[in-house]
């Protein structure tokens, strides 16, 4: 199933799906504030659920925030420091669930490389 057609799926439980160009070119600033808005166009209640594969310095987590402050956010960060920094970044938000684990698409432990 490709990128495409998990996102249909996804946005009709109110969820959505983002790989690594879309962070790369929100970090560039190439995404205009009112481009990330167009979720509201896609997301309809106030309090979505949404999950932050690969969190890093919550940049996502910041965008959500600010157009759904009642979203359920689960954000995934593996990277120690990165974690710890969410982790007390956001250590009043109670609806923010940060976990240090990965996703993958299969089941098992493996090495982390950072640089």
């Amino acid at each position: 199933m490709n990128k495409e057609k998990i996102n249909r799926l996804l946005r009709k439980l109110n969820l959505e799906l983002h790989g690594v160009s879309y962070i790369q070119a929100l970090r560039k600033g190439e995404f205009k504030s009112n481009e990330f808005s167009l979720f509201r166009n896609y997301i309809k209640k106030n309090n979505p659920v949404i999950f932050d594969v690969g969190a890093n310095h919550g940049l996502i987590i910041e965008k959500f925030l600010k157009d759904f402050p009642q979203a359920r956010i689960y954000a995934f960060e593996p990277v120690p420091n990165l974690y710890r920094d969410l982790k007390t970044k956001y250590t009043n938000n109670k609806l923010l669930q940060i976990t240090d684990l990965a996703i993958s698409d299969h089941e098992g432990v493996s090495d982390f490389f950072c640089k």
